[in-house]
């Protein structure tokens, strides 16, 4: 068969498979679920590349126009609303689930989400941005006093609570309270001895304990 395929003899390649598989006829529906999708996730994969380049490309090509019928209040018309809506909840999804999310570029996609006024997949979104806080979360564990990665948590739990639908916080308040139990008694008592680098931890720690409910004394 690879001899046929390589010389393009595809009549040749399907003699050779009929010979070889006999009349029975096989397809997707003849696999179990999870063998279909991961047969369909891998020839979807090159077409919604494809899709998303030509949504990418109305979105940016028309964005002067559409933020211009924005700001006169009219409505977006249907193409330019479903190549935003598009546009937006693919970039949404992969800045949530990057490894150090960009707090600043997320914002500024939630902002586009509300100029449009699109609708976003909020079930797909919200297990993208679990994900990430529960990472997060695991580093903020391992190095609880780096204060890059508790700056990081906090202003990805800012945006998540201003979010239109809701994300489950279990897991990140567990180890909120873990630290709050270990780490945090040491650093408030650098903090009132006068440590700045233990303040700003401080202000931040208490900042994202408010954020995730869990009261701080």
């Amino acid at each position: 068969m690879t001899t046929a395929f390589n010389t393009a003899d595809f009549p040749e390649v399907m003699r050779v498979m009929d010979h070889h598989f006999g009349s029975s006829a096989y397809s997707a529906r003849s696999l179990f679920r999870d063998e279909q999708r991961k047969v369909l996730d891998h020839i979807l994969q090159s077409t919604l590349l494809d899709v998303e380049a030509a949504y990418r490309s109305v979105y940016e090509q028309h964005y002067p126009l559409m933020r211009f019928l924005a700001e006169l209040g009219n409505p977006l018309p249907m193409a330019f609303r479903a190549a935003a809506e598009f546009i937006l909840d693919v970039d949404l999804c992969r800045a949530f689930g990057e490894e150090v999310p960009d707090v600043d570029r997320i914002q500024t996609l939630l902002d586009g989400v509300e100029t449009w006024q699109v609708e976003l997949d909020t079930p797909g979104l919200s297990h993208a941005l679990e994900d990430t806080l529960q990472r997060l979360a695991e580093l903020f564990r391992a190095d609880p006093e780096d204060m890059q990665t508790v700056q990081s948590f906090e202003g990805l739990v800012d945006i998540a609570v201003s979010l239109p639908f809701e994300v489950n916080y279990r897991k990140a308040q567990n180890v909120y309270y873990d630290v709050l139990q270990t780490t945090y008694p040491e650093l408030r008592e650098k903090a009132e001895r006068g440590n700045r680098e233990a303040q700003s931890w401080i202000d931040c720690f208490r900042a994202l304990g408010e954020k995730l409910s869990v009261w701080v004394d």
